[in-house]
């Protein structure tokens, strides 16, 4: 159930999952958003908190039905860890194959800090950043559960091991822990995408195939959608989605204040 003040015209909170197209001012999936000097860039790998072009970030904002402005601002992370194979054509870090540019420029053994978005087979790299000194390792990701209950849990094609239960939320996980050559083992595990008040989010990402009956989702998030079979979105190209509740959106709530309303149609929803 969504908030009840999401039917009044009072501002609402909005998530936005992308990467950065624009610095100054910040642009994330189409969209312009203040990014006060008050709000910090929290960055697993530390850094000075500059942005850049490839970054994909993951956004909590108020919508006053005018503007966007940052609440929270989280990097975001396919993987952290060393490379174990570096080509021209992609990179391959614990396990789990990265094609995108700059991966010509990638030397085996290098730690590197990988961020895009995930395809069914491989991650597409937005940005690569290098680290100079081994790091703790992590990757992010929706978790794909063994179908028959035996083999590792996996984050892409990396295992995640050392796990003494596992969560019951497996929509979006981060795996912070020890790198190994095809595995992760998580020392620190997180679940969820967006504090729980976010009601509607606007996600960058790649469509998987039907998953079950007119069911797909957004690779890599645990985010699913419906629709039918002539209606699935496109696989080759990445696509923008409209989440309410946790899911792909049909539409407006019918009876969604103004403010909402003025949301759907800015971000282009269906209404």
């Amino acid at each position: 159930m969504l908030p009840a003040a999401l039917w009044a015209d009072a501002p609402v909170r909005v998530g936005f999952l992308g990467p950065v197209t624009q610095v100054d001012p910040l642009m994330v999936n189409g969209q312009e958003i203040l990014l006060a000097e008050d709000v910090p860039v929290v960055s697993f790998i530390g850094g000075d908190g500059a942005l850049r072009v490839g970054d994909v970030l993951q956004i909590e904002a108020e919508f006053d039905g005018d503007r966007f402005s940052a609440t929270r601002v989280v990097r975001q992370f396919l993987a952290v860890g060393p490379v174990q194979i570096a080509k021209d054509t992609g990179i391959s870090v614990m396990g789990s194959g990265f094609r995108g540019p700059g991966a010509d420029g990638v030397a085996e053994g290098q730690w590197i800090a990988v961020a895009g978005q995930w395809r069914e087979r491989h991650g597409v790299i937005s940005r690569l950043i290098p680290l100079n000194d081994p790091a703790i390792a992590m990757t992010g990701g929706h978790p794909n559960l063994p179908e028959d209950g035996v083999g590792p849990i996996r984050i892409g094609q990396t295992a995640i091991t050392g796990l003494a239960a596992v969560p019951s939320k497996t929509g979006y996980w981060t795996v912070i822990g020890a790198a190994g050559a095809d595995s992760i083992r998580a020392n620190v595990l997180s679940t969820g995408l967006f504090a729980d008040d976010i009601a509607f989010a606007l996600v960058a990402g790649f469509a998987s195939g039907p998953i079950a009956s007119e069911t797909y989702e957004i690779i890599g998030t645990g985010i699913v959608g419906y629709a039918r079979e002539a209606q699935m979105p496109q696989r080759d190209q990445p696509q923008l989605f409209c989440v309410a509740g946790g899911k792909v959106s049909r539409g407006a709530p019918a009876d969604a204040g103004a403010v909402v309303l003025a949301l759907f149609d800015v971000w282009g929803c269906p209404s």
